[in-house]
C-alpha cells in the first residue's frame, strides 16, 4: 500500500511541469518567422510533456497496486476535468487532423475518461456504448458499477452503463450535444443547430431539445450556486420520515 500512495503522489505533481515547460522556454527566447507555428509547437510540447510524464506516473501506480495485491481489488478512474485550452487556430487544427470550422472544434472539445475494472468473474465481454456523455455521468455511472442505483439520489447526470436515454449533454455557455444535434451559441442571439453526423445545418432541429438542455443547465448551476443536492437530500429525508 506505501507504494501505492507514493505512485499516487506522483501523478499529482502533474501540474508542477506546466509552469516549468513555460520558464524553459521563455528562457530560451524562441524566435520563429511564422508565429502560428510558435503556438502550435508550444501547445503540443506542453501537451506531450506532460502526457508522458503522466503515462509513467500512472504505470507505475497500476505496477505498485497489482505489487500490494490490491489491483484486482480496486476500480481505477482517470478523467479530464477540462479541455486542452488551445487556441482555435487553422495551423493547430491541420496539426492535429480536424478542420478549422466551429463545428469541427465543437466535435473535438471532450475530455479523456477511461476506468478500469477487474474482470469479472464470469469472463463476460466488454461492451461499447456509443453516446455523447458529460462529467455530470461519471459519479452516477461509477457508483453503478460499485451496484449502487443512483437513480434515487440527486445526480443531474446518467449512468452510461444502465438505460441512459438521449440526454444533451450541455456546456456552460449555451452549446450542447446528443446524438443527432449540434448546438452552437455564438452571443446573445446567435445560434445555429447543426444535424449529426453529417453536419449539415437544421435550424428546427434543435428546438425540442434545447428546451431540455436550459433546464438542465440552470439545474446545474444550482446544484453549484445554492448547494442544491444537500437541499435535495434533507426535503427526502424529511419525506421519507
Amino acid at each position: 500500500m506505501h507504494e501505492a500512495c507514493e505512485a499516487l503522489q506522483r501523478i499529482g505533481h502533474l501540474q508542477e511541469l506546466l509552469p516549468l515547460g513555460w520558464r524553459q522556454r521563455q528562457r530560451l527566447g524562441e524566435t520563429e518567422a511564422d508565429p502560428a507555428r510558435v503556438v502550435v509547437r508550444r501547445a503540443l510540447g506542453f501537451r506531450e510533456r506532460t502526457a508522458r510524464f503522466f503515462d509513467q506516473a500512472l504505470e507505475d501506480f497500476r505496477t505498485a497496486l497489482a505489487k500490494d495485491g490490491l489491483l484486482d481489488n480496486s476500480v481505477i478512474v482517470v478523467y479530464g476535468d477540462h479541455d486542452a485550452g488551445f487556441v482555435r487556430d487553422a495551423a493547430l487544427s491541420r496539426r492535429i487532423g480536424i478542420a478549422s470550422d466551429d463545428v469541427a472544434w465543437e466535435i473535438a472539445d471532450r475530455v479523456p475518461l477511461f476506468v478500469r475494472v477487474p474482470a469479472p468473474p464470469d469472463g463476460g465481454a466488454g461492451r461499447r456504448i456509443d453516446l455523447p456523455a458529460g462529467q455530470t455521468d461519471f459519479a452516477p455511472t461509477l457508483l453503478g458499477l460499485l451496484g449502487v442505483d443512483a437513480s434515487r439520489l440527486p445526480y443531474v447526470g446518467r449512468n452510461l452503463l444502465g438505460a441512459p436515454g438521449d440526454s444533451p449533454i450541455v456546456r456552460p455557455f449555451g452549446d450542447w450535444i446528443d446524438r443527432t444535434h449540434l448546438l452552437i451559441t455564438r452571443g446573445v442571439n446567435a445560434r445555429s443547430c447543426y444535424a449529426l453526423p453529417g453536419r449539415e445545418p437544421d435550424p428546427g432541429g434543435c428546438t425540442d431539445q434545447d428546451v431540455r438542455a436550459r433546464d438542465e443547465r440552470d439545474v446545474s448551476r444550482l446544484v453549484v450556486t445554492s448547494n442544491l443536492q444537500q437541499r435535495i437530500r434533507d426535503r427526502l429525508s424529511e419525506l421519507v420520515q
